[in-house]
């Protein structure tokens, strides 16, 4: 699996689930990085050459809620955004969340509900809903 939680943060929530640690939240502010396939399990495959740097997520509310009734294991975006003006054209399909804005920790990846192309001097622009995050459990 590629595209979910990176494997440190993963083992900080068994140790918690396991109460053989307490987890801390890694930072208030997240940066989303944009994607044009898998990112990988590193977040540091395919980025966008379009939009190469990452977006802040900050706000008065939190940016990420439970997915929709009976989608269990799975969070989406709570707020709408765009990102930065682009650089050139590309078709965003998955995205990386860091801790900060360069280098930093990448802590998760999801993938956008529908790839956008984005044209060269425009805004990726995405809907509440739009980026899901997904943590497989035993089936």
């Amino acid at each position: 699996m590629t595209v979910g939680i990176e494997a440190t943060l993963r083992e900080s929530m068994l140790d918690w689930i396991c109460n053989i640690g307490t987890p801390t939240r890694p930072t208030d502010t997240y940066y989303l990085q944009w994607h044009i396939a898998d990112p990988g399990a590193a977040g540091t495959t395919s980025i966008s050459t379009a939009l190469p740097n990452r977006d802040a997520l900050a706000g008065p509310t939190p940016f990420w809620e439970a997915g929709a009734s009976g989608t269990d294991g799975v969070v989406q975006n709570a707020k709408a955004g765009e990102s930065a003006a682009a650089g050139g054209a590309d078709t965003i399909s998955h995205f990386s969340v860091w801790s900060a804005a360069t280098l930093g920790t990448f802590l998760f990846s999801g993938t956008v509900t529908t790839p956008q192309v984005v044209a060269s001097g425009g805004k990726l622009t995405y809907a509440i809903g739009a980026l899901t995050v997904t943590l497989n459990g035993a089936a």
